[in-house]
């Protein structure tokens, strides 16, 4: 787990943050999880790591990312409505990424909604590109997923990506309100 400047903090996510994560993810996820499936995350999937960020003591965002035969898959992140726009989306992910090059991930994957730009610029900014297209992917509505990918997490990306994070670290330090 990588440092961030306080307040902030991350950790692994525990049982006891479920309720906080739920809130969460049914005010900004479309198609949100069940506490069941954090549960699983948290207690039985040994390939899952489940983060959540905080603020002072609040849960004001979260992420699950599997590692998989080399390949760091993003499955679930959000902040906080009122969180966003800081920084913290960018922490969560880059914590991810830089987990999984020190693991030895060859490349990471995930899933983004057509419609979820925001979330695409994100991801395009720390070297994830998209690659392909799953149609009907989402259930909720049938939307598109864009298939994105970053590779190879090699020594020149965490190279930049340790630089992207220090950056990130001192930005943190400034916006925090």
């Amino acid at each position: 787990m990588r440092y961030l400047p306080p307040p902030y903090t991350l950790r692994l996510m525990q049982m006891e943050d479920v309720p906080a994560v739920l809130e969460i993810e049914r005010a900004v996820q479309s198609s949100p999880w069940k506490a069941s499936s954090f549960a699983h995350e948290i207690v039985s999937n040994p390939q899952s790591r489940a983060v959540v960020l905080t603020a002072e003591s609040d849960v004001v965002g979260y992420m699950v990312f599997w590692l998989v035969a080399g390949d760091l898959q993003v499955h679930n992140i959000a902040i906080a409505q009122d969180w966003r726009g800081r920084g913290l989306g960018a922490a969560l992910l880059l914590n991810s990424l830089l987990w999984g090059c020190d693991e030895g991930a060859e490349l990471a994957t995930l899933e983004v909604r057509r419609s979820n730009t925001a979330a695409q610029a994100l991801y395009r900014r720390y070297g994830v590109a998209i690659v392909g297209e799953r149609r009907g992917y989402y259930r909720d509505n049938q939307e598109d997923a864009l298939l994105m990918t970053a590779a190879p997490l090699d020594e020149a990306y965490e190279a930049r990506m340790t630089a992207a994070w220090e950056r990130l670290e001192q930005h943190l330090q400034q916006v925090y309100i």
